[in-house]
């Protein structure tokens, strides 16, 4: 197991604590919370079934992490779960605080603030096609992101196209887009960055996702980088 799988079994270990005993259990069309052989409704306390949901994927990513089982995306391992789970919405197995990452304010680009025309489905007002249609696709496998904002590397400062969190591990990810390769300039400052990047530990489709325009002409690429790489 790698240090990164082991800092996860740790804190899906402390997050335990604090989920609720028993499961989510479906009749017809309400949810009750069952505990050993008693079970109480709650399909009006959608707090509580966000919480058994959530204990659910916990307890199965644990499990395929102590057994050293193949790592699959977590919407492929809530696939496997039981009816109970199966209409429930992507945010319910959320790590929870996923929604107060996405909501806090942080600084953001003020460089060519006239250029901003493309706003996402999230309202996030963005420079280019190419990048909205990356914030489309995020939008549309419900992970969180902010655009453009302020990030330490040492004594630099730079601002990523995206920044993101695995909405179900809280893993820490930035998703830069390049689309002016004819331009030697921009190649240059390019590579600075992506070295940049590299020198403070970010290594590329681990946490660090880089793009050119032929990626986003690729769906087959596109879903490979969300589904392998981010969920």
């Amino acid at each position: 197991m790698t240090n990164q799988y082991k800092r996860e079994l740790s804190q899906l270990e402390i997050e335990l604590l604090d989920l609720p005993s028993g499961h989510l259990v479906k009749r017809g069309k309400s949810y009750n919370h069952r505990i050993i052989e008693k079970e109480v409704g709650i399909t009006k306390q959608p707090d509580k079934i966000k919480k058994l949901a959530r204990k659910k994927y916990v307890l199965a990513r644990k499990s395929q992490l102590i057994n050293n089982q193949k790592i699959v995306s977590a919407p492929a391992l809530i696939s496997t779960f039981g009816p109970a789970y199966q209409d429930l919405p992507p945010e319910y197995f959320h790590h929870p605080k996923i929604k107060e990452w996405q909501n806090k304010k942080f600084s953001k680009n003020s460089s060519y603030y006239n250029n901003l025309n493309y706003q996402s489905r999230n309202g996030t007002i963005m420079r280019s096609k190419s990048e909205f249609m990356i914030a489309s696709l995020l939008d549309e496998h419900s992970i969180p992101f902010h655009y453009e904002t302020l990030l330490f590397l040492g004594e630099h400062s730079v601002y990523p196209d995206f920044t993101i969190k695995n909405p179900y591990t809280g893993k820490f990810i930035i998703w830069e887009h390049f689309g002016i390769l004819g331009d030697l300039d921009y190649v240059k400052k390019m590579e600075e960055k992506m070295a940049l990047y590299y020198k403070h530990g970010y290594r590329a489709f681990d946490n660090f996702i880089f793009t050119f325009e032929f990626d986003l002409k690729n769906p087959a690429r596109m879903k490979q980088i969300i589904e392998e790489i981010i969920l």
